[in-house]
């Protein structure tokens, strides 16, 4: 038995036994159709695939030519009926094929919602296959695409008609005429209608072609491009992007540039996009060879007033050094409002000073900055230390990346300190109690763990994990001075005062907050306990008869 029969054989014995289950993922080529029908018809096999299989790839299916394999027209036809007929597959995957004629049946498969065509030959009769396809989520086309013939009214639908696409992926797309023809004219519906476009290996052409429906897209919120070597995308390219920015329609969102070159050209390009542009969220640089005389006119766009950049993503830019990062920190600061999260890692270039001078520049409070990445080989104890300094002005932080960075007992002593100042009770209340993360390749010593195990208990309720830590820490505040020589105090009073300050302010009295707010009165009496001691005593007593009341 040869090897595709028994492949064949395989498929079919699986799907004739197969109960109460389903297959994640089926290859069908065209030779296995011939195969499948020698034990059995070929719309039944279909039903069975249409039942069972979530995502399919049909290979090498040419259509109308399969009729060469001894399979007539017919039972081609009863086959795709037989896999739409299914309510199983969701994803639909078309390699080597001619999209055409009869396995145009596969598209009215009731749940797909991903299409993916890969070095195919088209027709009008597709595109208007695709447009009737409103669920659809994701189209992506790759590699070679051939259109022969577009333009087929019968198979318009107006620009009207509703879509819930989502993303299109162009991957190393490569057409003829006709193909770019037909790519704008499908686009000129979808794009108008989708969330995000996402070019991978793709030149200036598909680009220039697309341009007019992508700056008069008011749904397009999030543009990717990937270019790796063999790819360019010139100035030309980058133009059509900065042309998308500056639309007074688009609302582009997110805009995420992830491999290739950017030469000086293409940075003022992109540039100028970003000086006018007011509804920009988020923007990544992966991996991106920006010249570095190309980042002064990007780091200058990037300050304008009414971007309000939420988040802000740099990683292994080989130009990326301290000279580059200090503009970088210039344009954190100017969003220091608006700004959610912030990521510069593994960027090589940066040395130590370049990296204490981005910790130095969280003394700028940032209220809304939650997740924070930073660091290479080159972070060491000095920029911890300064961050830990700072990290206060950051308040709503609750995940820090610092993966390569080399922290020793200095560094991680003062991501303690800012965890947990227990010099007093006032300073634990004013310690940084959201933060619960810290990714770190070194090991974290245990007392950090349990300090970031307390805030995250206590996630989204900050008091709650001050008066966790008050109560933890409490053999650390120096009140004892002040009822040393009555054991019952020690053991019942102290706590019992801890855990009170460290409750809800807005559910408790006056007296609560003025206690509150002069802690002193509970501090340092060490130093001087012989003139106030005997009214102290005499006070925590007359507190401690009236507790009930005083803590309800």
């Amino acid at each position: 038995m040869s090897d595709s029969l028994s492949y064949s054989y395989y498929i079919y014995h699986m799907l004739k036994h197969i109960e109460n289950s389903s297959v994640g993922i089926l290859t069908i080529d065209q030779d296995d159709l011939k195969h499948f029908r020698i034990w059995e018809e070929l719309g039944t096999v279909g039903r069975m695939i249409g039942n069972v299989v979530e995502e399919i790839t049909m290979e090498n299916h040419r259509g109308l030519d399969s009729l060469i394999s001894g399979i007539s027209e017919e039972e081609m036809e009863e086959f795709y009926a037989g896999i739409a007929q299914g309510l199983s597959i969701k994803e639909i995957e078309f390699s080597n094929c001619h999209v055409s004629g009869h396995i145009l049946k596969l598209f009215d498969t009731e749940n797909v919602d991903v299409l993916r065509f890969r070095n195919c030959k088209m027709t009008s009769q597709t595109t208007g296959a695709i447009r009737r396809r409103p669920r659809l989520k994701i189209l992506e086309f790759e590699g070679e695409i051939e259109f022969e013939d577009v333009d087929d009214s019968a198979n318009f639908i107006p620009l009207n008609n509703k879509y819930d696409l989502e993303v299109i992926y162009i991957r190393n797309l490569r057409m003829n005429e006709l193909g770019l023809l037909a790519l704008v004219d499908l686009t000129s519906d979808l794009i108008s209608n989708t969330l995000s476009l996402k070019f991978f290996e793709c030149g200036d052409e598909v680009l220039w072609q697309l341009r007019p429906f992508l700056v008069n897209s008011s749904s397009l919120q999030e543009m990717e491009f990937c270019c790796n070597e063999g790819t360019v995308m010139t100035e030309e390219g980058w133009q059509v992007v900065s042309d998308v920015l500056s639309s007074p329609v688009t609302a582009l969102t997110s805009l995420i540039m992830s491999s290739g070159n950017m030469h000086v050209e293409s940075a003022v390009a992109l540039a100028s996009g970003l000086a006018c542009n007011a509804t920009l969220e988020y923007i990544e640089f992966t991996t991106v060879g920006v010249v570095a005389a190309g980042w002064p006119s990007i780091m200058s766009a990037l300050q304008n007033p009414n971007l309000r950049l939420k988040d802000i993503r740099v990683a292994d830019i080989p130009t990326m050094n301290d000279e580059v990062l200090t503009s970088l920190v210039d344009v954190l600061i100017s969003k220091r409002d608006s700004i959610e999260r912030f990521d510069v890692v593994d960027c090589h270039e940066i040395t130590a000073a370049g990296w204490l001078a981005l910790s130095a520049a969280f003394v700028t409070p940032m209220p809304n900055l939650w997740k924070l990445g930073m660091g290479n080989a080159n972070f060491d104890d000095d920029a911890t230390v300064a961050l830990a300094r700072v990290l206060n002005n950051i308040p709503s932080m609750t995940y820090l990346s610092l993966r390569w960075a080399i922290i020793t007992t200095t560094g991680w002593g003062a991501l303690s300190k800012s965890l947990c100042d227990t010099s007093s009770a006032d300073a634990i209340r004013k310690s940084h109690h959201t933060l619960d993360s810290i990714e770190n390749y070194c090991k974290r010593p245990p007392s950090i763990n349990m300090l970031l195990d307390m805030n995250r208990k206590c996630r989204g309720n900050p008091s709650n994990a001050a008066r966790l830590k008050m109560v933890q820490y409490s053999d650390k505040i120096n009140i004892e001075c002040l009822v040393d020589d009555e054991p019952e105090l020690q053991t019942k009073l102290v706590p019992g005062v801890l855990s009170w300050l460290g409750e809800n302010p807005q559910k408790q009295t006056a007296l609560f907050h003025f206690i509150r707010n002069h802690v002193s009165l509970f501090e340092s009496a060490s130093k001087d306990c012989s003139r106030d001691i005997v009214a102290k005593k005499s006070s925590l007593n007359r507190v401690s008869k009236r507790k009930h009341g005083l803590i309800c």
